[in-house]
């Protein structure tokens, strides 16, 4: 899941998205977190959490 942001920063909710390659965790013990993303031209960052 993919947390997505209102355009003034607040929590809007999440979408489902779907990973077509391998991605890297990167969480902070009780906090949000993310994965870090290789689509196949750039790393892209997906937010997960609050």
């Amino acid at each position: 899941m993919k947390t997505t942001f209102k355009e003034n920063g607040d929590v809007l909710g999440e979408k489902k998205i779907k990973l077509e390659n391998d991605a890297i965790s990167i969480r902070e013990e009780e906090c949000s977190g993310g994965l870090l993303y290789f689509n196949g031209i750039e790393f892209i960052w997906i937010h997960q959490g609050d």
